[in-house]
């Protein structure tokens, strides 16, 4: 979440909400699945809660794009 914290806020306050909200999961995942692999969890553990996280940005990207106007 650290990461998160230094995005700036008028940007933040134009994001729409569904997209900081998954935003939002995928760091909250992230620092669970740190602290997992600090804790000494075993690796398959640790690799089902990378792949849940990262199925998530996937579906943030697949959802959230700005175009280009060229």
């Amino acid at each position: 979440m650290g990461a998160a914290a230094d995005v700036n806020p008028a940007l933040m306050a134009k994001l729409p909400l569904p997209f900081k909200q998954l935003g939002m999961s995928v760091h909250h995942e992230m620092d669970e699945l740190a602290v997992a692999a600090e804790s000494g969890k075993p690796a398959a553990e640790l690799q089902q809660m990378l792949v849940s996280a990262l199925s998530k940005c996937v579906a943030c990207h697949a959802a959230w794009q700005i175009k280009s106007g060229s």
